[in-house]
């Protein structure tokens, strides 16, 4: 155990990219902390920081050809555990805010994300098993701007400034930008399959 522990340290330790990506996790409960607490400001600011390193890791990884293996499994799960965390803290904060029938089409859809992240990673663990290519393609990279832009958008508005607009209006943006980070969720699975035949 100690062992595996100290393999997974010296791992991290071992790029600068890597020790972005595990930033973004060690991040996640002092970002539930504050929002939890009210301190809106302070959460949203690590919300943007998370979702700028999301960016920020990549971009170090293939600038300084830091690119490696273990933050080829790094990476995708500090996303989807940043992605899931920021969802869910902003589902759960904006209930009562929105009439419930938009509220629970929001929920579906955003399940139905959730669900298709499922698919691309089970897709990156079998890729990678198989040595195969497993970076993001076009369409992932997109998905993942989109489902950025919905929390701290939403997040602003719900949390930050919510007099700011019609919080109906904000609900129902945030609903339509789901249905594309769905869409280019699903050209991202297709995009894939058939890179990898």
């Amino acid at each position: 155990m100690m062992r595996s522990l100290n393999e997974i340290l010296e791992n991290v330790n071992s790029t600068v990219a890597n020790r972005i990506s595990a930033s973004r996790i060690l991040m996640l409960p002092f970002y539930l902390i504050y929002h939890y607490m009210g301190e809106y400001s302070i959460s949203f600011a690590l919300a943007f920081y998370m979702v700028i390193s999301d960016f920020l890791d990549g971009y170090v990884a293939r600038l300084y050809g830091e690119i490696s293996e273990f933050g080829k499994i790094l990476d995708p799960i500090a996303d989807k555990a940043v992605t899931l965390t920021l969802f869910v803290s902003l589902l759960a904060g904006s209930y009562g805010l929105i009439e419930r029938s938009l509220w629970r089409s929001i929920i579906i859809t955003s399940l139905g994300l959730l669900a298709l992240e499922a698919v691309l990673i089970i897709l990156g663990h079998w890729a990678a098993k198989k040595n195969l290519h497993n970076g993001s393609n076009l369409f992932g990279k997109a998905k993942m701007i989109t489902e950025s832009y919905i929390f701290l958008f939403g997040y602003y508005f719900f949390f930050l400034n919510p007099g700011l607009s019609p919080l109906a209006e904000i609900g129902r943006s945030i609903n339509d930008l789901l249905y594309v980070a769905v869409g280019l969720a699903f050209l991202s699975i297709i995009g894939h399959i058939t890179e990898k035949r």
